[in-house]
């Protein structure tokens, strides 16, 4: 292993340690087939998140929280109230208070006052123009109400004398300026980064990054192209370092000036063999770097470019994601390559600005500048906030109290006051969701005792307003909430799969395969043939309008041909859509396939994957989901498991609204699969034996929830016994009936749809968002999410939380140790907390963690998109995808006993220190009750509500009619109806029994 030098004393760093530090804080976004959400901010868990959001604000340069002017809106709207503010004041005190100075206000008021007056803070030329020619040192603030502007015009005449309102004022603010400036401090030299690009960036405004960046970009792309590209890069198979020094080595390979010399090291390097490790250390000896500041130096370059850099680490970590092909990408490859294009870019760099006598090492010790300078900033802040707050302004005349006062202003810079209106922000959505929990568990709840059918959906937040509505039409239905891969962790294979695709948790390695096949080989054979024909004459047009001899006469022909299917796709994307499949989708409907789930050997693939599940373990699969949601203990005749995904026409991050738990996959699938496990003879047998006994008048149906135009699908249908038929026919009417509300309920959230959308024109709506070409809004995916509640559907049944909330079932009657629980919450909190953690940091810094507006995103590579034709590879969430979201960290509620969730803490340090962090909320539910206690660093503390009423309507339609804003706590009735169970239930029992 190679080993980057280091100063005498200090610790040695193997370079292999380093990358996997490097790696770290780099984005672990994998391709865009397999988008899955995770923590922006995943390399920061071991801290707290207020410090957390600050040093990664540092290191990337990025914000920590939303801007004080989104906050100011917040408060006028009284999205944030002043009890908010009171309270997490409160606790920020709660230690003891004090005054500023003596005589003067208590840090808390003075606190409180600048929150409740935000106001913009003029920076540079901004600054000088409001105070020389704006009148800032000589008039009252637009802050100061009219009260406090007498009362300081009141003090100020008993000292100067009647001299008329503006010369006192102008007297009393020219001298209180005069005493906040004598005692502020200095403005700090402004530190220049330890890239030699920086450096030469800040003293001489060249940037070196303008030379490497388009050819490292390119070469990226076309290293890592899934075959999009005509002509593949040449020599990838040997890795990044290889191809790139077998294509730039070449003689009169660039005519780039400062490739001079370059093509000459590079087939040095070949000749002797150098790996990526020995070239790293080649490339800080020629940049002059010194032993202590390498490792901060290699962090630096790979952040640079952290978009290629990280899906470069995601290939070598994770090659299985890869859409197509897993090219061999190395970090250390990338870096490589980086820092020989960096070395010889930054003599070009020196060369243009004469600066080659002193070589890299005479920028060390340049500055861009060396400070000094009164920071008048802070200066007008203690000078606005001195007219506002009730305090006398004579009292600034002692140096001590100034400095004192000055000191308070520095200690609420931007950041802190952005903390503080953060938790106050969060608090108010707690407590509103807290309160409508206590309201609604204040009223009684209907038990469903026999349900007619039964259904298990993702725990998703979009299923979230799903089951409330197929509740609502349905009010004998009783609905589970289950990771969406319900246990079923394979590789799958789909008919019209490349390759296999992971359908599990992100940080689950698949050990099982699962195909899709055909019933009939000879009709697989023939509908793969037609695909490959299909996709071979596409292929050959789409490249042929591309070359120069063929393009003459395809191009228009092509253009001419889609520009009325184009123009249709605008104008009517549903029919267009229709047509499209018609006239030109390829073969036909594919032929009627099974799940290969029974494994016939123990031999291994290429990947050390079992091809299928033997009974035993499928059987393993079915226990631990049906005791973990309680659904052992009484089973309807039709229990439906529904996978969900979504699909697109115009949406590059269409797998970022597709299953999480399947790690960016479709649902589809796994509930096929475990319908199918479940309907096993053998496997119920089984679990007979270990005490969970399956009833033969009850069957599985796998489904799947498409949850951008609300459409079901039902597999294996044929295998339905007719015995099942009805109630089979009055699930899908329900579902049907569920799915046109859902779109109905989702309708208002769209910029292009009107507030009176009806019912039964809402799938239209939505089928024509999600066909339109011209629609970048298709689905908002998780953009409302901000709870996640794991206990008894009976507790919230009826209960509308506006999809806001992850609805994970859990019974802890069967459960009195906390060993399912346990388990539960293992999964439950990262995954819901990537999800959540991702929409935050998108909505907070849409450029620096998201990727920005989706309006000039180019697909490269079928990996992920970048700005135009040449960026960073953009990483996050687009704009149009956050856009409504609300940035509050993920309120999970756990119905459990204190000593149960103290124990699994306890018994689980990384989760327990997860919580601790405030990485999430955690509040716990007493059973049984209305009570709430809220996790805090010093253990759980009594909730106590603020306003325990909640609205109450017929329907969720009438609550939300209208609305097109996050909606507060509600009671919808016809999810309760009891007369509506009992006449069903009895409905049921006579079906059953002809």
């Amino acid at each position: 292993m190679s080993v980057l030098a280091a100063p005498a004393g200090s610790k040695v760093i193997g370079l292999d340690g380093l990358l996997e530090e490097i790696a770290l804080v780099l984005p672990a976004q994998g391709p865009l087939n397999v988008f899955v959400h995770h923590n922006t901010l995943h390399a920061f868990e071991h801290l707290p998140f207020e410090k957390a959001v600050v040093e990664a604000a540092e290191l990337y340069g990025t914000e920590p929280y939303m801007t004080e002017a989104a906050f100011a809106e917040h408060l006028e709207s009284g999205r944030i109230l002043q009890s908010d503010l009171d309270a997490v004041l409160g606790l920020e005190f709660a230690d003891g208070d004090e005054p500023i100075f003596d005589g003067g206000p208590k840090r808390s008021a003075f606190r409180l006052a600048r929150l409740r007056h935000l106001f913009e803070v003029p920076r540079d030329a901004a600054l000088s123009w409001t105070l020389i020619e704006g009148g800032g040192r000589t008039t009252f603030h637009g802050k100061v109400d009219a009260g406090r502007r007498a009362a300081i015009l009141r003090s100020a005449e008993r000292v100067h004398g009647p001299l008329g309102d503006a010369e006192l004022t102008r007297r009393t603010l020219e001298r209180l300026w005069d005493d906040l400036e004598r005692v502020a401090p200095s403005l700090p030299a402004e530190a220049v980064g330890v890239r030699r690009r920086d450096q030469l960036l800040a003293v001489d405004d060249i940037d070196v990054d303008r030379f490497v960046h388009p050819v490292l970009i390119r070469l990226c792309a076309a290293f890592l192209d899934q075959g999009v590209a005509y002509w593949s890069m040449p020599g990838r198979e040997h890795g990044f370092l290889i191809s790139v020094r077998r294509l730039y080595g070449q003689r009169l390979a660039s005519p780039n000036p400062w490739f001079l010399g370059m093509a000459r090291e590079l087939r040095r390097q070949e000749k002797e063999g150098w790996d990526a490790a020995r070239t790293i250390e080649w490339a800080l000896g020629e940049l002059e770097v010194a032993p202590g500041d390498r490792a901060e130096f290699l962090r630096r370059t790979a952040l640079a470019l952290r978009g290629w850099a990280g899906m470069m680490s995601r290939f070598e970590t994770r090659p299985d994601q890869a859409p197509v092909e897993p090219w061999p990408a190395r970090l250390a490859d990338f870096l490589a390559v980086r820092l020989v294009f960096d070395v010889f870019a930054a003599k070009r760099a020196l060369r243009l600005v004469g600066r080659t006598a002193g070589g890299f090492r005479g920028l060390d010790a340049l500055q861009a500048n060396s400070g000094g300078g009164v920071d008048l900033e802070r200066v007008f802040q203690a000078f606005v906030m001195a007219q506002v707050k009730n305090v006398n302004l004579r009292a600034f005349h002692d140096e001590a109290k100034a400095q004192a006062w000055m000191a308070e202003v520095t200690a609420l810079d931007g950041i802190e006051r952005r903390r503080l209106l953060h938790l106050a922000y969060e608090r108010r959505h707690r407590t509103g969701v807290l309160d409508g929990l206590v309201a609604h568990c204040r009223m009684p709840i209907p038990e469903i005792t026999e349900p007619r059918f039964q259904a298990v959906f993702c725990i998703d937040d979009r299923e979230c307003s799903t089951r409330r509505h197929l509740e609502e039409s349905c009010a004998s239905v009783e609905t589970f909430g289950y990771a969406g891969f319900f246990g079923v962790a394979m590789a799958y294979k789909g008919l019209d799969d490349i390759r296999a695709k992971p359908l599990c948790p992100v940080n689950l390695v698949p050990r099982h395969f699962v195909a899709e096949r055909a019933l009939r080989p000879e009709e697989e054979t023939a509908y793969h043939a037609a695909r490959r024909r299909h996709g071979s004459v596409a292929y050959s047009l789409s490249v042929g309008s591309k070359t120069l001899s063929r393009g003459g006469v395809l191009a228009p022909l092509l253009g001419m041909a889609f520009i009325f299917p184009l123009i249709a796709r605008c104008l009517a994307p549903r029919l267009a859509e229709r047509l499209a499949h018609r006239f030109a989708g390829g073969p036909k409907a594919s032929p009627p396939t099974r799940l290969a789930l029974l494994r016939h050997s123990e031999e291994l693939d290429e990947d050390g994957r079992k091809a299928g599940y033997s009974f035993e373990e499928m059987a393993d699969v079915v226990e631990a989901m049906l005791r973990t949601i309680a659904l052992d203990q009484w089973m309807s005749r039709l229990v439906l498991i529904v996978g969900h995904g979504s699909s697109s026409l115009n949406n590059p991050h269409e797998a970022a609204h597709d299953c999480g738990a399947t790690g960016g996959g479709r649902g589809g699938p796994n509930a096929r699969a475990f319908a199918a496990m479940a309907n096993r003879d053998e496997v119920r047998e089984l679990l007979a034996k270990r005490g969970l006994p399956i009833p033969n008048s009850t069957w599985f149906v796998g489904s799947y929830h498409n949850t951008c135009d609300d459409a079901m699908h039902y597999f294996d249908l044929d295998l339905v016994p007719d015995t099942f038929a009805e109630e089979l026919k009055n699930a899908q009417d329900s579902l049907h009936d569920a799915c046109c509300l859902e779109a109905h309920e989702r309708c208002r959230r769209f910029q292009s749809n009107t507030a009176d959308v009806q019912v039964d024109q809402a799938v239209a709506r939505a089928q024509a968002h999600s066909m339109d070409l011209a629609q970048p809004r298709p689905e908002y995916g998780h953009a409302t999410n901000a709870v996640a509640i794991v206990g008894r559907r009976s507790r919230t049944r009826g209960l509308f939380l506006d999809r806001r909330a992850f609805l994970v079932s859990y019974d802890l009657t069967p459960d009195p140790d906390g060993a399912l629980l346990e388990k539960l919450l293992a999964a439950v909190i990262p995954v819901g907390a990537g999800i959540n953690l991702e929409y935050y940091f998108s909505f907070v810094d849409p450029l620096g963690y998201g990727s920005g507006t989706k309006l000039p995103h180019n697909i490269t590579g079928l990996i992920g998109v970048m700005d135009g034709h040449a960026s960073d590879l953009r990483t996050g969430l687009p704009w149009q995808m956050v856009e409504i979201h609300e940035p509050v960290r993920l309120l999970t509620i756990v119905e459990a006993k204190r000593e149960t969730l103290e124990r699994i803490l306890k018994a689980n340090p990384d989760t327990a220190a997860f919580l601790a962090n405030g990485w999430v909320q955690l509040a716990r539910w007493e059973p049984g009750t209305d009570q709430f206690e809220v996790f805090t660093p010093n253990g759980f503390v009594e909730y106590v509500p603020e306003n325990p009423h909640i609205p109450v309507v017929e329907n969720s339609a009438e609550y939300y009619a209208g609305h097109s804003q996050h909606l507060g706590a509600a009671r919808a009735n016809a999810g309760l109806s009891s007369d509506s169970s009992t006449s069903q239930r009895a409905g049921a029992r006579a079906g059953g029994a002809a």
